[in-house]
Order: C-alpha cells, then sequence, then structure tokens
C-alpha cells in the first residue's frame, strides 16, 4: 500500500455460505513534524524562552534545582495547527522535590509566563484565583501536593486556571515523576479528545488519560502557540526538556480510533472476540507481525478437511519486511554510565548496529549484548534484517551523561 486504506474481505468455500464480511484499515502516515526537535536542541533558534529557561548541552533546562522560587516557559515561536495533532517529547525531572511543569496551547503570546509555586509557569496558585495565561490548554506533571492533588499527578486546565486541582493520581501506574528517569510523554488529539500516554523509559511503566476537549475553541482559534512551563517554590528541581516533535494533522488518535472501532465492528459481525489493536497511543505507524496473523473470525479446519484461502492476503515480501529496533532505555541524558539494549520483535531477526555516528551495513556488527555508554554522548544506529526480506530503516539513539 502506498496510501491508508480500508480493507474489506469474505472467505467462501463449496458448499458452505460465505461468511461475513470483516474490515481492518491500515494507516500510512505521511507528513514531517511542524515542530522537529528530535534529538535535543542545539540552539535556541525557533524558540522564545522567558523566566530561567536556557538551552544547555542540547537540553531545553526549564528550572535548576539549586534555584528556589524560579519559572519559566518556552514556546516554539511561530503559531501552529492544533486542530489535530500528535506531540512526543522526554523529559527528566532531577533532585526533583517541587514544583512541576505543563505542556501548553495557548494564544497569548510568546512572552507568556504564568505564576510560580503551584502554579507550575501557568496558571493561578491556587483554586478560584487568577494570574495564568489566558486562552490555553494545559496537562500538568506536578509532584507536589499544594491542594491536595498528590505528590504524582497529572491534569487538564483551561485559561489559566490554578494547576493543582482536580488532578488525577498517576501512583498506581508505577511512574513517578521523582524517579528521576527519562519519562516519554505521547499525547494526541483528534478534534475532540486529547490524550496522555506517560511512559518510564527505564521500567517501560505507563499511564493512560483521555480528555474530552474543543481545544481551537478554548484558545480562539485553529493555530497557537505550543511549548512548556515549569516552576519551583520553596523546594526545587531541575527540570530538563530532553526532544521533543509535533506533527500538526495527519494520522492522530482520531484516525487509530477509526481503525480500532473498525476492527470491533468486524469482530462482532463475526460473532468472534475482538482482535487485538494497538493503542491509538502509540506512535502512528503499521506494524505486521506474520506468526500473529490471523483471518478475523475463521476457526482453525479440523484434520482431513480444506480451509477456504483468504481473498485478500500479504504478500510474501510484506510478510517478511523487518520491524524496527527499539531501544531501551529510550535516548535522553543520564545521571551516569549505563546501558543500551537493543530489541526486534521480528522472528529471526538480526540487528546491526554503530556506535561512531556511521551508518550501519550488513557487516556492521550483530548486536548480542547491551551496550555501554561512558564518557559524555554516545550516538547508536541500528536497523533489523530478517532472512530473505526487507531491511527494516535505520533508527538512531543518542545517549548522553550529564558532566
Amino acid at each position: 500500500m502506498s496510501a491508508s486504506e480500508i480493507i474489506n474481505a469474505v472467505a467462501v468455500a463449496p458448499g458452505a455460505q460465505v461468511s461475513s464480511v470483516a474490515s481492518a484499515a491500515y494507516v500510512i502516515q505521511t507528513g514531517s513534524p511542524t515542530i522537529n526537535f528530535p534529538n535535543g536542541f542545539s540552539s535556541t533558534a525557533g524558540l522564545s524562552l522567558q523566566g530561567s529557561a536556557v538551552v544547555t548541552q542540547k537540553v531545553l533546562q526549564l528550572t535548576l534545582a539549586s534555584a528556589t522560587a524560579s519559572r519559566a516557559s518556552v514556546w516554539f515561536g511561530t503559531p501552529v495547527n492544533i486542530g489535530s495533532f500528535t506531540t512526543d517529547f522526554n523529559f527528566q525531572l532531577l533532585s526533583a522535590k517541587a514544583d512541576g511543569l505543563a505542556f501548553v496551547i495557548q494564544n497569548a503570546g510568546v512572552s507568556a509566563l504564568g505564576p510560580g509555586g503551584s502554579g507550575l509557569g501557568y496558571g493561578a496558585s491556587q483554586p478560584g484565583a487568577t494570574g495564568g495565561i489566558g486562552k490555553s490548554a494545559a496537562v500538568k506533571f506536578d509532584l507536589y501536593s499544594n491542594d491536595g492533588e498528590g505528590t504524582d499527578s497529572t491534569g487538564l486546565y483551561t485559561n489559566g486556571a490554578s494547576p493543582t486541582t482536580p488532578a488525577t493520581d498517576m501512583t498506581a501506574s508505577g511512574v513517578k515523576l521523582n524517579s528521576g528517569h527519562v519519562l516519554h510523554a505521547h499525547i494526541t488529539y483528534d478534534g475532540a479528545n486529547l490524550t496522555l500516554v506517560l511512559t518510564d523509559t527505564v521500567t517501560s511503566q505507563s499511564f493512560l488519560k483521555t480528555w474530552a476537549i474543543n481545544i481551537p475553541s478554548t484558545v480562539g482559534s485553529g493555530t497557537a502557540y505550543v511549548g512548556f512551563t515549569a516552576a519551583t517554590g520553596g523546594l526545587a528541581m531541575t527540570t530538563d526538556i530532553l526532544n521533543w516533535t509535533l506533527s500538526a494533522g495527519g494520522t492522530t488518535a482520531g484516525t487509530n480510533a477509526a481503525v480500532a472501532n473498525a476492527a470491533t465492528a468486524s469482530a462482532s459481525r463475526l460473532n468472534a472476540p475482538a482482535p487485538e489493536v494497538r493503542s491509538a497511543l502509540q506512535p502512528a505507524r503499521a506494524e505486521a507481525n506474520t506468526s500473529e496473523a490471523r483471518t478475523p473470525g475463521v476457526s482453525t479446519p479440523e484434520a482431513g478437511k480444506s480451509e477456504a484461502a483468504p481473498m485478500i492476503a500479504l504478500t510474501a515480501t510484506e510478510q517478511s519486511v523487518a520491524g524496527e529496533p527499539k531501544f531501551f532505555p529510550q535516548p535522553g541524558v543520564f545521571a551516569g554510565d549505563m546501558e543500551v539494549t537493543l530489541r526486534c520483535d521480528a522472528p529471526g531477526a538480526v540487528i546491526h548496529y554503530t556506535f561512531d555516528g556511521s551508518q550501519p551495513v550488513a557487516t556492521s556488527p550483530v548486536y548480542g549484548a547491551p551496550i555501554s555508554v561512558k564518557g559524555t554522548e554516545l550516538t547508536i544506529k541500528a536497523f533489523a534484517s530478517v532472512p530473505g526480506g526487507k531491511d527494516s530503516a535505520v533508527v538512531t539513539g543518542i545517549y548522553r551523561i550529564r558532566e
């Protein structure tokens, strides 16, 4: 396929009724990111920094653990389309005691900066108070309980409201904001629902939350400034944004939700259990594993009986494409020497890699043991191959050791 498609299929067999129609949607993601800092921040170009925000060692640093009563904001300098979008960023909170940070969409301008302390640089200092950033929506990551919200909470707030309560406690998920781990935030908006998946890249534990909201109506436009705020109070923390991308429109939670709905409806028509559907919160990419491919609603044939071939099937080439290698933990900035593990779930896959910055090829070393990261920085490039199949794309992971 070269474009997104919905495939409908039926199965036929001699002397038997035609099966119900099975449907499956395949989404091909197109377009390039509107905001694109996948490997960190080499400069402040394209960004507007306020308060204590700085760029250092390719890290966007909003607050420091040594500085109490500070606040900061950073905005992408050009309004972006926020009718639907997907954004990903890694962040790390070090020596984290208080208060927190927020991902913010706003139309108050590139100099916008809200109250410090419990306001997180975004909203009012307490419920019912004023002074926050207007025409806005914000998802908070809060590690200090100012108004009973707990020490590991998130929430959605609008028009500069106090980012304290109401809030959702994330503790039960195992994702801890004060762990010092690199955390990966994946946020999607489909025009009606804003969804957050927050994953600890060290433990792989995740937290999921969805809020219903009309963002363009809230901020007063279909475009807006997007960025981050953070603040400390009597206690402090170092707030580092390690990378950031945002794609407006294209494949978003809404598209993936349609995929899930189509698959569920198909299973219902076939009077069979719903097939497993990848969460709409995972990065928008179709992945096929031939060992798991099944024709929905068709049972295993009994001995001695033939089974009708499906009317639509994947080609042999499509079946043997290797999936991209995955990094564990995800690339980021770490406090000391560590090890990186590479993994590919495709059966029989072999991973070739380099760590000298060169492009890996078929003669590059084969991954077999964790890769040690020592010193200040290591760039790992890798791809996966399967026997008789097509190699995956090359993926890159940049790991930095804080000096």
